[in-house]
C-alpha cells in the first residue's frame, strides 16, 4: 500500500469539490435561516473556501502512509495557489473578527512576515488577500484539529457521539468567524440570540458533509 503513488494536483481538484457544489444545499438552509448581511456573507465565502484544507487537515495527523501525507500536503500547498486574486488588496477586518482568531493571526505574521498588528488593529488594516489567505488557513487547520480531538475526547467510547459533539464545536467556531454576536452580551439585539443558535445547528450540517466527503474521497484513493 505504501508503494502507491498519488497525484497531488489530483487530490486538490477533488478537495474543492468536498463543500461546493456538492453540499450546496446545507449552504444554501444556512443562508436562508441566518440572514447574513453583506459583511458576513464575505466571512462565510471566505470561510467555505478555506473548509476544503480543514477538513482534510486530520488527514495529515492519522494517516499512517508517509507518501500520501506528503501528497496531502503538498495538494494543500496547491489549493492555496489557485485561489485567484490573491494580489488584491483586502480590509483585514472585514475578514477576520472573532477576537481569538484575531490574536493567532496576529501571532503568525508577526513571527512569520514580521507584520505588526494588534487584535484591536485588524479594523481598516489592510493587506494582500493571498497573505491573508496563507495565515488563516494555517490557523483554521489546526482549529479544526483541536475542535475534532475537542469533541472525540468527550464522547466516552461513542464514535457517533463524539462527531457530532466535534461538528457542533467546529460548527461553533464557523459562527465566531462569521457574526459579531456575543450570547452573554445583555443587550443583544432582538432575534441575534436566535441567528447565533441557528448558525451553530446549521453550520454543523454542512461539516459533516465535508467531513464525510472527505473521508469517501480517501477511501477511493486508497490512503
Amino acid at each position: 500500500m505504501f508503494g502507491r503513488e498519488f497525484n497531488p494536483d489530483d487530490i486538490a481538484s477533488q478537495l474543492a469539490g468536498l463543500v461546493m457544489p456538492t453540499g450546496a444545499v446545507n449552504v444554501a438552509a444556512y443562508y436562508k435561516a441566518v440572514r447574513p448581511d453583506e459583511d458576513e456573507r464575505i466571512r462565510i465565502i471566505f470561510g467555505l473556501l478555506l473548509l476544503p484544507l480543514a477538513i482534510s487537515y486530520p488527514m495529515v495527523h492519522t494517516t499512517t502512509n508517509p507518501r500520501f501525507r506528503e501528497a496531502l500536503l503538498q495538494a494543500h500547498t496547491q489549493y492555496l495557489a489557485r485561489i485567484p486574486e490573491q494580489d488584491q488588496v483586502i480590509d483585514v477586518g472585514r475578514y477576520i473578527v472573532w477576537n481569538f482568531e484575531r490574536e493567532a493571526i496576529a501571532r503568525d505574521l508577526r513571527e512569520q512576515s514580521c507584520q505588526i498588528i494588534g487584535p484591536s488593529g485588524f479594523d481598516g488594516y489592510q493587506m494582500r488577500y493571498g497573505m491573508l489567505v496563507r495565515a488563516a488557513a494555517g490557523i483554521r487547520n489546526r482549529a479544526f484539529w483541536t475542535d475534532f480531538n475537542f469533541g472525540m475526547s468527550q464522547c466516552g467510547g461513542d464514535s457517533k457521539l463524539g462527531l457530532t459533539l466535534a461538528f457542533r464545536a467546529m460548527a461553533t467556531s464557523f459562527t465566531k468567524r462569521v457574526l459579531t454576536i456575543h450570547p452573554r452580551e445583555r443587550n443583544l439585539i432582538p432575534g441575534e440570540q436566535e441567528r447565533f443558535e441557528m448558525s451553530i445547528a446549521l453550520a454543523g450540517a454542512f461539516h459533516a458533509h465535508g467531513f464525510f466527503a472527505a473521508a469517501d474521497l480517501f477511501k477511493r484513493l486508497g490512503a
